[in-house]
């Protein structure tokens, strides 16, 4: 299967295998990474159905989604999602913290880890980019209430990512020497 204009591997993914789960083994039957665009010209190896009724359906319907065409603008100041020529307006922006990855922040603002493929769209970075300290990203929608809702309640914003001081990666405090680094 050849990419339209605007395809990324997780658009493949759901139209063909019926789940973004299937970008990871479609990324690495095809070399590419996941955050790669592809190109409109070469066959692309395709990955096992995972779920029929959504692939099915995005065949009977004759859906070839192209979510790459999304971009995070700013219009008179206020943060825009452009998808293909259709604004929608976002009012509720939010900052990283130091050592946040977008898989935290999908976490703490939507419920779920999932989110982070639509925020990587939905801000024009790719899913495994460094985030900036103070760094302005538009959320995804809530996948999980429940748990985006605990987050938000008990003010909890998980910094996984790896930092340069030492305290940051290490998984035990001093109690233990470097070790267990």
């Amino acid at each position: 299967m050849k990419a339209l204009q605007g395809q990324s591997i997780f658009d493949i993914a759901i139209q063909t295998a019926g789940s973004i789960e299937a970008a990871f083994s479609m990324a690495l039957l095809n070399d590419l990474n996941l955050t790669d665009d592809l190109d409109t010209i070469s066959e692309l190896a395709l990955s096992q159905v995972l779920n029929d009724t959504v692939s099915n359906y995005y065949l009977d319907k004759q859906i070839k989604p192209a979510t790459s065409r999304a971009r995070a603008v700013e219009v008179s100041g206020v943060p825009v999602s452009l998808v293909g020529v259709s604004p929608i307006i976002q009012n509720n922006v939010l900052k990283s913290v130091s050592g946040q990855t977008l898989f935290d922040i999908a976490v703490q603002v939507s419920g779920s880890a999932e989110a982070a493929f639509e925020m990587a769209l939905i801000n024009s970075i790719g899913l495994t980019d460094e985030l900036t300290s103070e760094m302005v990203l538009l959320p995804a929608g809530i996948l999980n209430k429940q748990i985006a809702t605990y987050y938000q309640d008990k003010q909890i914003k998980p910094a996984t990512g790896l930092g340069s001081s030492l305290i940051r990666t290490r998984i035990f405090d001093y109690t233990f020497d470097l070790t267990f680094n």
